[in-house]
């Protein structure tokens, strides 16, 4: 545990130093290019307000959190993390921002019920994110387990990594969030069918008395950032 914690310092201090940060935001791996987008939009209104992103699973910056990681915002891929946050006393406001939609993904054409039997019959290779962790690898499980599929796919410990496996072709599909493959010209995508869980996005502001903070997170509800979270590919909120 002590080089666990000791890793994560350094890892804070160098984001830190690299980013003069005042805030730190932790993100899910799925909305990563979206956190980016949403902060330089706001950074045109407030320039002095710098934020540094750490992006992983949202299990893995739940423990982090719990473990005493730092951040002042946490853009979970559920509403799970977030509440189970404020469930363990960590009084901050909670906030859906984001509806996911779950695809998969390949660098070649494909028709999606040909994937999964090709899936299915173990013909072709597929990456899932860690459902434990990750909302969206939950989501993809709940996918598998309606087609009746035992096959045990490769895991990555978020999306971005499952998502990774198949750029660099260790897999021949991957499930993934749209919001990574909406605007990239070198991916295919099919939506998958809606028999998961709806993946309702949410965050919580754990800096309550940090004024910056409260300054993003009102930007995060803002008619700009909905729209700008729109484009990249998600429906907007349906919690609270």
């Amino acid at each position: 545990m002590g080089k666990f914690w000791l890793t994560l310092v350094l890892c804070f201090v160098s984001l830190e130093s690299q980013a003069n940060s005042r805030l730190l935001v932790a993100v899910a791996s799925n909305f990563e290019p979206t956190a980016r987008a949403l902060i330089a939009s706001f950074n045109q209104q407030q320039p002095s307000i710098n934020i540094a992103l750490s992006s992983a699973a949202s299990g893995t910056h739940f423990h982090q959190i719990i473990n005493g990681a730092p951040y002042d915002i946490f853009l979970s891929a559920d509403t799970h993390f977030p509440q189970k946050l404020h469930a363990a006393g960590y009084a901050g406001e909670i906030r859906g921002y984001a509806r996911g939609k779950l695809v998969l993904t390949s660098k070649l054409p494909f028709e999606y019920q040909q994937a999964i039997q090709d899936i299915a019959l173990g013909k072709a290779r597929l990456a899932i994110a860690n459902p434990n962790t990750a909302p969206y690898g939950l989501a993809a499980q709940q996918v598998l387990s309606n087609e009746h599929i035992s096959i045990t796919p490769i895991q990555g410990q978020n999306v971005g990594q499952a998502l990774n496996f198949l750029t660099s072709g260790a897999v021949d599909f991957a499930f993934a969030s749209l919001s990574q493959v909406l605007h990239r010209h070198d991916i295919y995508w099919q939506l998958a069918p809606a028999v998961h869980d709806p993946i309702d996005q949410a965050a919580i502001l754990l800096a309550m008395n940090n004024a910056d903070a409260q300054t993003f997170w009102q930007f995060l509800s803002s008619r700009e950032a909905t729209a700008i979270i729109v484009a990249h590919g998600y429906e907007e909120a349906s919690v609270d």
